[in-house]
């Protein structure tokens, strides 16, 4: 898994942000985090997985994923969602987040 340069993270999780991405570069597990990713379907922009769930060999084996997000809920997960689709028509003009999240 590959963490993006341009990771959005939840208010509930700023203060342990630095912790957590320390675990997801060495693989290992985190309660209670939900990261949100590039999507494994071409017609699909992101998706929103349990991260622990992420190791199962046929999500890590066949595609390699990077992670956009990382929120301690689902709900937070789809809030900050929403703030990457604001914060990319602000920027853009268009909801074309692979674009967006690329830059």
């Amino acid at each position: 898994m590959i963490i993006s340069s341009k990771l959005y993270s939840s208010e509930s999780l700023l203060k342990r942000k630095e912790k957590i991405i320390k675990k997801i570069e060495k693989n290992k597990a985190v309660l209670r985090l939900y990261v949100i990713t590039n999507a494994f379907h071409k017609d699909n922009q992101l998706e929103i997985h349990y991260y622990n769930e992420m190791f199962q060999k046929v999500l890590t084996v066949y595609y390699d994923y990077t992670i956009y997000g990382i929120a301690k809920s689902k709900d937070e997960a789809f809030e900050l969602l929403e703030q990457m689709v604001n914060d990319c028509i602000k920027e853009r003009g268009d909801c074309d987040l692979r674009e967006f999240l690329k830059s």
